[in-house]
């Protein structure tokens, strides 16, 4: 009998240890594994004896890289769990790094058409010993109950195959993972324009991802707020000293244009609010 591994949708939705996620949290599971986990079932897959199987299986149900259940351990082909493994998050990581649409049809699209350039790639890198990532899925499909409700019990010969259709199955839904802006681990948004995770921030002091993402939007609306007053002020101060004949319209012109550089180069990150606010003052020879 082959090894199987099986994931269990309800209504789309994955099943996972008895609580509903959204589908495509297997394949960010498995995105997110560390180097260290992998590297850490490589060394067991290469030792043959029943003690290194014995840590094998407490190594991938202690990591959970897939979330997924095997019908029997040790497995047959230990060693190709683990390519399939690191054959999937190196095309996946790479194609998600590509700029995506969010829509199901047209993530699909580039991500079949990507994977020549993806594989090509990785040849020349000499990143990957499998560098062929194939997408032909053949799923058992059943159906039984599970917490009273009824549920799709989806199995796979291989990793490979249950990671790309928990992919496909988000990507289907326009959840197509992607990495969170502040922590940098892979989720399933609920939303087209949700950037963070639900997850702890690192180094922040117990605050989630979405919090600390919700104060850095707000400081940065805050900071957009103050450039553009300190803008207008510098081109009142130019106008007003115009209208009194203090400036010509030539000198008028360029102490605007000066303005305009400066809260550009303010809006896209390249000046504090304080340096601008200076080199403002500099531009229309304000002295404080």
């Amino acid at each position: 009998m082959p090894d199987t591994f099986t994931a269990v949708y309800s209504m789309g939705e994955l099943v996972l240890n008895g609580q509903l996620e959204p589908a495509g949290t297997l394949a960010a599971m498995a995105l997110n594994m560390t180097k260290t986990a992998v590297s850490s079932l490589e060394t067991l897959c290469r030792q043959r004896d029943d003690e290194s199987a014995a840590a094998f299986q407490r190594a991938v149900s202690a990591t959970e890289p897939v979330g997924c259940t095997a019908a029997r351990m040790p497995l047959s082909d230990p060693a190709g769990l683990v390519d399939d493994i690191i054959c999937f998050r190196v095309y996946v990581r790479r194609f998600l790094s590509l700029p995506l649409t969010g829509s199901g049809a047209e993530d699909h699209s580039a991500f079949l058409s990507s994977l020549e350039a993806l594989s090509a790639q990785l040849r020349r890198e000499d990143n990957l010993r499998r560098t062929v990532l194939s997408t032909e899925l053949h799923p058992d499909i059943s159906f039984g109950v599970v917490g009273g409700q009824l549920c799709e019990r989806v199995s796979f010969s291989s990793i490979r195959e249950l990671l790309l259709f928990d992919l496909l199955r988000a990507m289907e839904r326009s959840h197509t993972p992607r990495a969170c802006r502040c922590c940098g681990l892979y989720f399933v948004p609920a939303r087209s324009g949700e950037v963070y995770c639900t997850g702890l921030a690192p180094d922040g002091d117990g605050k989630t991802c979405r919090e600390i993402g919700a104060r850095r939007k707000f400081a940065e609306k805050l900071s957009g707020n103050e450039i553009l007053r300190l803008y207008r002020a510098a081109c009142g101060r130019v106008y007003t000293r115009k209208s009194r004949g203090g400036i010509d319209a030539d000198t008028a012109a360029d102490m605007i244009h000066q303005c305009t550089q400066l809260r550009d180069q303010a809006l896209a990150g390249e000046l504090s609010v304080e340096e601008l606010g200076d080199l403002l003052s500099r531009a229309t020879k304000n002295r404080k």
